[in-house]
């Protein structure tokens, strides 16, 4: 269960580690380490709910805005992506933002649950 505004928990991921210049905290943070531009994507199974259900990503603490992406309350896979100048110390993190809880589910598929790639994609610079 995911309340609003909280975390996606990805903690069924080998716990922290330190990839590609992005440290996982083994939990909900993706931490970037290194200046640039990356491409965030992500997507979730949702089980059906009362009504529409909402995602999106979160940097330093925002709101889950940036990159929202919705599914109605029959449920199955939402995804997104963005592009973003990212700075060291950022901290990413993919979330919900429907007004309720909501429940992420693996169905009968096995690591379908909730997915998340962050790539570092060029050096820093405008946009």
């Amino acid at each position: 269960m995911i309340d609003e505004q909280f975390p996606i928990d990805f903690s069924i991921v080998n716990g922290p580690a330190t990839i590609s210049g992005i440290i996982f905290d083994g939990f909900t943070d993706f931490t970037i380490i290194r200046d640039g531009i990356y491409l965030m994507i992500y997507s979730a199974n949702i089980d059906p709910a009362s009504d529409i259900t909402t995602f999106g990503i979160s940097i330093n603490g925002s709101p889950f805005d940036i990159a929202p992406m919705s599914i109605g309350a029959t449920g199955g896979v939402l995804s997104t992506s963005t592009v973003r100048q990212l700075s060291v110390n950022d901290v990413i993190r993919f979330g919900n933002r429907s007004g309720g809880i909501r429940s992420i589910t693996s169905g009968n598929i096995v690591g379908s649950g909730a997915q998340a790639t962050i790539l570092r994609v060029a050096d820093g610079g405008a946009l």
